[in-house]
């Protein structure tokens, strides 16, 4: 069965997100990423024009994905807001905890490797966090609104300190080997977020 165009083009996405997330940005090549999706070289190039091009959309496909594990958690409606976000974070911390701590956020590994180095790396991440950031935002706001959650909380700001804290979280997770910096995480947010 031939592929369509757009099936190679995902299954590109797909599988440079699998190795970009296992070996970084540096350590992955163009011909990893073919190897892996069974496919010819020039379909890349057809597709990307570089391997920071290919990136780009890595990263931007990632973080459609996130928001749209964000927006799911926060539309659960049997849960208040706070029990909301927290539930997003946990399932990261159940990502991370599945890969045996090996790998984290993709969005904050690429950038930690490539945001001095890449302007358009540096963007793409930017965007990612960005929209989750105001994604979590306006459920800090509704949350407010509802009295699940700290009314005396700014809820841009607080939503920057959370994912920079969770980036801080899973990294640590990384180094130690274990659940307890992103538990840390979750319980000091849990108490910042209560009303």
């Amino acid at each position: 069965m031939v592929k369509s165009m757009r099936d190679t083009k995902q299954q590109l996405i797909r599988k440079g997100t699998k190795l970009f997330t296992r070996h970084s940005f540096q350590g992955t090549g163009i011909n990893d990423v073919l190897r892996e999706a069974r496919a010819p070289k020039g379909s890349f190039y057809h597709f990307f024009s570089s391997k920071e091009n290919f990136a780009c959309e890595v990263l931007a496909s990632q973080a459609r994905y996130n928001l749209s594990l964000l927006q799911e958690a926060l539309n659960k409606t049997d849960l208040n807001y706070l029990r909301r976000i927290l539930a997003f974070f946990k399932g990261l911390l159940d990502e991370v905890k599945k890969s045996e701590f090996r790998y984290g956020c993709l969005l904050g590994t690429i950038g930690q490797e490539m945001a001095a180095n890449s302007e358009s790396l540096r963007q793409a991440v930017a965007v990612g966090f960005e929209e989750q950031c105001q994604a979590l935002a306006e459920g800090i706001c509704k949350g407010q609104q509802a009295g699940d959650i700290n009314k005396a909380l700014d809820p841009q700001i607080t939503a920057l300190f959370i994912f920079s804290a969770m980036q801080g979280g899973i990294l640590m997770a990384k180094v130690k080997k274990n659940d307890q910096p992103f538990q840390g995480f979750l319980d000091n947010i849990m108490l910042l977020l209560r009303p």
